[in-house]
């Protein structure tokens, strides 16, 4: 059988900048090398559905708001899936509603042999509803995807879950570009300074501010190493917390804030680097173990990281550096005393990153559908 796959997200492919995007066309590339594959997607204010090469086949505009408009999208995708006889329709988590159920259903109707694939970021997501409006959508979502046991056939996962809403899981991890292991390695520096670097979108649950904090209790001891932290991230309500709380420790010339950056100037930030600073406060959205894409981007560099989940991919490596789930703040000199016990490698590192290339990883899931 031929394999001819959608993949559909209503994130906004126009963003070049986020880590999402980044993430789903590598997730595209990577799917193209086993199937013919088009993707689905917002694009500013269109509804696109392209190919593997970006050429456009079906568009249409959205006049007021995606969520609104779905019924739109989803009678485009549903004629585009049976007229291409498209058998694996792959689908990026969003908030369920009566709509995504029936366009589901008569897919299913229509063509039995059809996959329907749930693909769940992050699980358990309920937590990182904290507006009102998505804590409206967020609702019904958790009365809709009651029944996606009826109408899907998978649920890809980076957890460890077996079944999530009563539906079979495919479990993977979350994967890297394998150009990030082959043009981005990195020398591991041994300075009188120990510089760490953050590179997320600033959210509570990244849990800066544990280090942050840490930082603070460590120079009240007049230390005789110097450390350092470059956040490379968005200018937003937690940056500006942060930023207010590094003024007030007056401990300034320790942090540098570097504002969104890629490319060249980025990878200047990340050969100044010592360790990588992953996710300190997944436990603020009731996570506990987690795939996560920042810890495989710090292995592909080369660098040794610090992290607070469980991260089955990691946890028994020697290049991690794990701290306790909670909001106390980061021992600074007990990662010091971690880090200058080691002589890193940072070839060795980058080595044990090819296993997670979304090559493999996509891999996994096509031959548990097939």
């Amino acid at each position: 059988m031929q394999k001819k796959i959608v993949y559909f997200t209503l994130h906004d492919m126009s963003d070049v900048s986020s880590g999402v995007s980044k993430k789903i066309k590598s997730q595209i590339k990577a799917l193209g090398c086993y199937a013919d594959v088009y993707l689905a997607s917002i694009n500013d204010d269109y509804f696109i559905i392209q190919d593997v090469n970006g050429k456009v086949i079906e568009k249409i505009k959205i006049v007021i708001h995606k969520y609104i408009e779905k019924y739109k999208i989803y009678n485009l995708l549903h004629d585009f899936i049976q007229k291409n006889n498209i058998n694996v329709f792959y689908i990026r988590q969003f908030f369920s509603d009566f709509l995504f159920i029936r366009l589901l259903t008569k897919l299913k109707i229509e063509n039995h042999k059809i996959f329907n694939v749930l693909e769940i970021p992050t699980y358990p997501y309920d937590y990182e509803s904290k507006t009102l409006i998505k804590k409206i959508f967020n609702g019904i979502d958790k009365f809709y995807r009651t029944k996606y046991y009826l109408v899907l056939d998978k649920i890809v996962t980076y957890s460890s879950d077996q079944y999530i809403f009563d539906v079979p899981c495919i479990n993977i991890s979350n994967g890297i570009d394998e150009r990030e292991i082959l043009n981005n390695l990195l020398k591991i520096k041994k300075n009188a300074s120990i510089n760490f670097i953050s590179v997320s979108s600033l959210q509570y649950w990244h849990g800066v501010d544990r280090f942050i904090e840490g930082l603070n209790n460590y120079y009240k001891n007049n230390p005789e190493i110097i450390v350092k932290i470059f956040i490379v991230g968005p200018d937003n309500e937690e940056s500006k917390s942060l930023k207010n709380k590094v003024k007030e420790y007056n401990i300034v010339k320790y942090v540098e804030f570097s504002g969104y950056m890629s490319g060249d100037k980025l990878e200047e930030i990340y050969q100044n680097s010592n360790v990588g600073l992953g996710s300190l406060g997944r436990h603020r959205t009731g996570i506990a173990d987690l795939s996560s894409l920042k810890n495989k981007e710090y292995c592909a560099k080369g660098l040794p990281f610090i992290y607070s989940e469980n991260d089955r991919d990691f946890d028994q490596t020697q290049f991690i550096y794990k701290v306790s789930p909670d909001d106390k703040p980061i021992e600074i000199d007990s990662v010091i005393k971690w880090y200058n016990s080691h002589q890193f490698n940072s070839e060795e590192i980058a080595e044990y990153a090819k296993k997670y290339i979304w090559k493999n990883q996509m891999k996994v899931v096509l031959d548990d559908l097939y």
